[in-house]
């Protein structure tokens, strides 16, 4: 097992196997388009055989699928269990009327998301109406440092526990709009604060701008975004105030489903 830098407060008492199927989940988890075993063996340090045990074990018990193209990837099922586990209210439930109506008035897809350890996982959405439009997939990953849903958490998490995540951002660059240093992203958090909600200019994908807003528990944390995705020539700058300012109103409703209180 390669060593990952963690340090363990019970390691004597791991399961060698229970420890290698996490790291393999984790893996999975940052290529959505899939890995294949010997990619696998390559990320983890794991003998093919022990990989091969994992895989199968996991795929038995429906937490990973096996691609047409011999690729694996992490099912559905898993990342239900994962955010059925966020709060004692089901996130999904509490939030899909209001999706449902802001779809309904902007016509734009509306996305549900929660972070994870280097991203916002997409576990539920509502389709857009509009003849052209982007579709989410399940699971789908949203960088930290330039998408409006990752935005939107991250801008409201205790300074700490912020910091810490900002400190381990690579700061990929995707586009030229793509924020690609601390201090900006620092400044754009603080106006994400300052507003109530966060966007994405063409910084993930050129040609699509983002919407999105925070959903709180009942503790005041920030345990999810909702956010919306269209067209550049339809989610245009100039709509996003107007946009923003009605997310933050049915993000509102779903976090007092879940019991926060202003």
């Amino acid at each position: 097992m390669k060593n990952t830098g963690e340090k363990f407060k019970y390691a004597r008492y791991h399961i060698p196997n229970v420890a290698k199927a996490i790291t393999v989940i984790r893996a999975l988890s940052k290529s959505p388009s899939g890995m294949t075993r010997a990619q696998i063996t390559d990320c983890t340090g794991f003998s093919d055989s022990i990989i091969f045990r994992i895989l199968y074990t996991m795929s038995d018990y429906g937490m990973v699928l096996k691609n047409p193209d011999k690729t694996y990837s992490i099912s559905k099922k898993f990342v239900s269990m994962a955010y059925d586990a966020i709060s004692g209210e089901n996130l999904v439930l509490a939030a899909r009327e209001s999706m449902n109506e802001i779809r309904d008035r902007l016509l734009e897809p509306v996305m549900l998301g929660v972070l994870s350890d280097e991203a916002v996982i997409m576990i539920d959405q509502s389709p857009g109406k509009n003849p052209f439009g982007f579709t989410g997939k399940i699971g789908m990953r949203c960088p930290l440092h330039s998408s409006a849903p990752a935005k939107a958490i991250l801008a409201f998490l205790p300074a700490g526990e912020m910091q810490a995540i900002v400190d381990k951002i690579k700061f990929e660059k995707f586009t030229p709009e793509t924020i690609t240093n601390k201090k900006k992203l620092a400044e754009e958090l603080a106006a994400v604060r300052k507003k109530g909600y966060a966007t994405d200019c063409g910084e993930y994908l050129t040609g699509a701008n983002c919407v999105g807003v925070p959903i709180f528990d009942y503790q005041k944390y920030p345990v999810a975004s909702v956010w919306i995705t269209g067209p550049a020539e339809r989610v245009t700058p100039g709509k996003f105030d107007k946009i923003g300012r009605m997310l933050v109103k049915k993000a509102a409703e779903i976090s007092g489903k879940l019991g926060y209180e202003k």
